[in-house]
């Protein structure tokens, strides 16, 4: 979702239908750097 969101994560929350909030905690449980966009 961050990459067809060109790394902006509220467009990518928007796009998966969860908050921002929400989608940092997901990076966190799941080891992800959102601000890179690197899995």
């Amino acid at each position: 979702a961050l990459v067809h969101a060109d790394n902006n994560i509220s467009q990518a929350a928007k796009l998966l239908g969860v908050t921002r909030p929400t989608l940092y905690t997901l990076f966190s449980k799941y080891d992800i750097n959102g601000h890179e966009g690197t899995v």
